[in-house]
């Protein structure tokens, strides 16, 4: 199940429903919340501890008037009672539905406690608290998009699976979007280098338009190789980091799609790798590409250089950071070379 994103009450009410083997999703919330009705709840702090997601849902639900907040015009809206809450997890079903290997149940947290961000909570959100209320972990949660659970204080619960990630009962300490959920290595690699398919990305003569490039960048794939690769490199495999990377070259050549931020962790991983031939190539590669945009964006006049102010920072940024990069692997050289162009 791939909750990337509940936009409204009219697609839980569809997954309610059994479709095909697909069991139906464990929504309880009333049709009547949902309609036209409570696009977003105020957290009242009522408890200064941590209160059952289930018992505090039942107050959202409730048409109790003390479970609302009047407004002057007489509208009223439900409320959640707490901003710290648990969800307890039900270890069994994590492992006999797969959700966490045997050999990593002594990980799994016996509660999964969070704590809600902001001052409301809205409608996706809502629903996706129902869900969690009511979730058994006896079949995977999973999300396209990291960010989804930033609101709800949930991300230091997630697994990295490629293409999307995995709510699991482990805790991993959000640290960034590039290096969101833990990372089940062994598993990944098995993703990434035998299960998925990228498509026809790698022949020259198939044309990348631009919503597939944006599809692409926002699932972080190419990243997912880099990451996949600094794991072995940790394990001391730094053969099968580089196959790993090298892989994601051939897979998804910069030529096909285009270098951006990722690109930065790729070269990173290079050099972690002890390839450095490999890290430099690509390092001056995307120096070279960013030195053409600089070139471009200041060829502007200065009466219309403000509107392209953003984009020559951002371009100056990552060079910048490419000169970083160099300077901290000792490729003395080539960081020199970038920082005389950038000061120039």
């Amino acid at each position: 199940m791939n909750l990337s994103y509940l936009g409204g009450g009219w697609y839980a009410e569809e997954m309610k429903w059994k479709y095909n083997e697909s069991d139906p999703v464990p929504f309880s919330i009333p049709r009547e919340k949902l309609f036209y009705n409570n696009d977003y709840i105020y957290i009242q702090e009522l408890f200064d501890y941590s209160v059952d997601l289930k018992q505090a849902m039942k107050v959202v639900m409730s048409d109790d008037e003390k479970t609302k907040i009047r407004f002057s015009d007489q509208t009223a809206i439900n409320f959640i009672p707490a901003r710290k809450l648990y969800i307890p997890v039900n270890k069994e079903n994590v492992l006999k539905s797969g959700l966490v290997k045997p050999e990593d149940a002594d990980l799994i947290v016996d509660t999964l406690f969070f704590e809600l961000q902001g001052s409301t909570v809205e409608k996706p959100d809502i629903l996706l608290l129902d869900l969690l209320s009511n979730y058994d972990w006896s079949r995977p949660l999973c999300f396209t998009q990291a960010s989804s659970l930033r609101n709800l204080g949930l991300m230091d619960y997630l697994q990295y699976d490629g293409f999307t990630y995995r709510f699991v009962p482990i805790k991993t300490p959000y640290e960034s979007s590039w290096t969101a959920g833990r990372v089940d290595a062994d598993d990944l690699y098995d993703k990434l280098m035998n299960m998925f398919r990228y498509g026809n990305v790698k022949d020259e003569d198939v044309y990348i338009d631009n919503f597939s490039r944006y599809n692409l960048f926002s699932s972080q794939i190419r990243l997912g190789f880099s990451r996949l690769a600094d794991e072995f490199t940790a394990r001391g495999e730094k053969e099968k980091a580089l196959e790993i990377l090298d892989r994601g070259v051939a897979e998804l050549p910069f030529t096909q799609l285009p270098h951006n931020y990722q690109t930065l962790a790729y070269i990173d991983s290079y050099y972690r790798a002890g390839a450095p031939e490999k890290a430099d190539a690509l390092l001056m590669d995307y120096a070279t590409n960013l030195t053409e945009y600089i070139l471009y964006y200041l060829s502007f006049p200065d009466s219309k250089m403000g509107l392209i102010s953003a984009d020559l920072d951002e371009k100056y940024q990552l060079l910048a950071q490419l000169y970083h990069l160099a300077n901290d692997n000792d490729r003395k050289e080539l960081a020199d070379a970038l920082r005389a162009y950038v000061e120039e």
